[in-house]
């Protein structure tokens, strides 16, 4: 089992309790220190079984330190205030906030044709290959 740093806050209305280590926004809550550990405990199950290996976020020193300076970092963070958050009915989807987006490399359509020629070509030798020895074994006619 893994472990996780959990930071429970106390709040006027109660707690709010933030897991490092699991990529996107995890929060769990509760009206004592122990239902919010328990909350987040729940909500970091559910992300791992819904999302597997690819909840988790390795770096967690990054995120770590990105938590305790309160920073926006391009494309990996943002400082969003109650306003904001408000403003998006509470909606805590990080593309919301954070521009993640990555260009990709411009695909070469010339060659990815070319490749599937050739891929094309092996593959109806291989099929007439596979025949050869399908007929020499009175597998089929021919």
């Amino acid at each position: 089992m893994r472990n996780f740093r959990i930071i429970v806050e106390r709040y006027a209305d109660g707690y709010v309790g933030y897991p490092l280590g699991l990529m996107g926004v995890v929060v769990g809550q509760g009206d004592t220190y122990e239902e919010t550990l328990a909350d987040v405990k729940s909500v970091i199950r559910f992300h791992i079984e819904t999302f597997g290996k690819d909840a988790f976020d390795e770096d967690v020193e990054k995120v770590a330190e990105t938590f305790r300076a309160f920073e926006t970092v391009e494309k990996y963070s943002y400082r969003a205030t109650v306003d904001e958050i408000a403003e998006n009915d509470f909606n805590l989807n990080i593309p919301r906030y954070v521009d993640t987006f990555e260009e990709e490399d411009p695909v070469d359509i010339i060659a990815v044709q070319q490749e599937i020629e050739t891929l094309e070509q092996e593959l109806a030798s291989v099929r007439g290959e596979l025949d050869g020895y399908l007929k020499e074994l009175n597998l089929v006619e021919g």
